[in-house]
Order: C-alpha cells, then structure tokens, then sequence
C-alpha cells in the first residue's frame, strides 16, 4: 500500500481519491467484478503494479503502461468515477470490461466476451436523455471485427420478464413499458456500458477521448445464479482483448 496522503491533496477526487499521478493516456475500467478474477484476467501482464490504492469501492493499480481500476456496479459508482478520471484530461483511450447477461442469440457465446457497438439504458438515471437512440462507442475497431448491442439497468433484479409477471413488483410504470421496448433490440444486459457510452464523451474535457466497452456472456436473463460458473473465463476474454486493442498486447 501507498502512504497516506494529506487530505487536501484529493480536492478535486473526494468520491474515489484517484489522482492524476495514477491516470495514464490508457486505462482500463472493470464494473463489479470479482476482485480475484480480474487479477488473474491480468496475470499474464510482465509489467508490474507502480501503484495501488483503494477508496470506497474503487481500487487502482497504476502500471507503466497503463492504469486499471476495479470500481462498483451501476451508474451511481461510474458517474462519479468518470467525472474524476476524466476532468484532467489525462486519459486518452479508456475502455470498460466485465460480465454481463445473455438475452438474444447474437451475444457472445458463454464465457466468452464482445466489444460493445450500441447501448441501451433502461432504468438508469440517464433514460430521458437519450430515448430509444443507441449510444455508441468512439473507437475504431478493425473492419469486420465481431460486435454487439447491450442494454443497461440499475435494476439487477428488475430488468428480464419478472417485471411483466410481477414477480419483480417495483417499477411497473415506465421502466416496465421500456424494458418492453429495449428488450428486442439488445444482445447483452449489464448496469453499466449505456452510462459509460453517454458520460465519456461528455466529462472528457479534451473533445478526443477514445472509448469502448467489452463485454462477455455469463449468464442468461433472469439466471443471475449462472454467471459464477462463466465469470472468470469472460475476465479473461475481456483482458486479452482489452490489452490488444490498446496496444498492449506484449506488455
């Protein structure tokens, strides 16, 4: 661990603390996943760890190449997140990984993890600000390569057909009718690439930032119970492709 830090020395950071000696042009977020899994995700990386620091739910490790920082889930914890590694300006290619749920057959097969071409929210503080309009990354992908589409809620529990039964009695308002109106258009499900797709290019004070998400099939809809079994392996698939696209490949 670090040595602490005078107080004052994280004014513009009070919600996680990361400051711009541990942000680099490249940076990796992960949402909401296990700790172990994505330290074995990096395993493979020569480099080593110049920094760690936690906080609250953010924990980072600063890399010579790059920064990775392992944060909670949903748009409460991304929101602030953003907004502090971003207003530096600082971190130029930013890409977000982790698991998420299967919902249409065009996913990623179980285990295995894609790069995110459009995103829905759905639940989310962000939903009347965007409408039915996909977000989309700023990244270029090499031609041809694989991608596919992803809806993100708030609710982990409230977003699959437990919502139209009732089983999942809040939110039988407007969350409901749009659950009904995304469901269809959306490969994956998770809690937070919309959020991501919408605040990057909003917080980042350059106009430049590049920024993807990657992510992997761990479970089916409604079958949260299933992603302990596929987690680590879509960690890993987020990682290599994460790395290779930022040029890191052989770090």
């Amino acid at each position: 661990m670090s040595e602490a830090l005078p107080t004052q020395s994280f004014e513009s950071a009070p919600v996680t603390h990361i400051l711009p000696a541990q942000l680099s042009e490249r940076t990796i977020i992960c949402s909401g996943e296990v700790e172990d899994e994505l330290m074995h995700a990096f395993g493979n990386v020569r480099e080593r760890p110049e920094f760690i620091r936690q906080y609250r739910c953010y924990k980072v490790w600063k890399y010579p190449s790059f920064t990775l920082i392992l944060a909670g889930i949903g748009t409460g914890t991304l929101e602030p997140l953003l907004w502090e590694i971003l207003r530096p300006g600082l971190v130029k290619r930013l890409i977000l990984i982790g698991t998420a749920g299967c919902v249409l057959p065009d996913a990623p097969a179980m285990g295995r993890a894609l790069p995110i071409s459009r995103a829905w929210p759905c639940g989310t503080g962000i939903d009347a600000e965007v409408g039915l309009e996909p977000l989309m990354p700023n990244w270029s992908l090499p031609e041809g390569a694989a991608s596919c589409g992803i809806a993100s809620s708030d609710f982990f529990y409230g977003y699959s057909d437990r919502v139209l039964d009732g089983t999942f009695a809040a939110c039988q308002g407007p969350f409901r009718q749009r659950y009904l109106a995304v469901k269809a258009m959306a490969d994956l499900i998770d809690m937070e690439v919309a959020p991501f797709y919408y605040f990057a290019p909003r917080f980042d004070t350059g106009g430049a930032l590049e920024y993807l998400a990657i992510k992997g099939s761990s479970n089916a809809l409604g079958k949260g119970e299933e992603m302990n079994g596929y987690s680590a392996s879509v960690m890993d698939d987020c990682a290599r492709q994460a790395l290779e696209l930022l040029g890191l490949g052989d770090v």
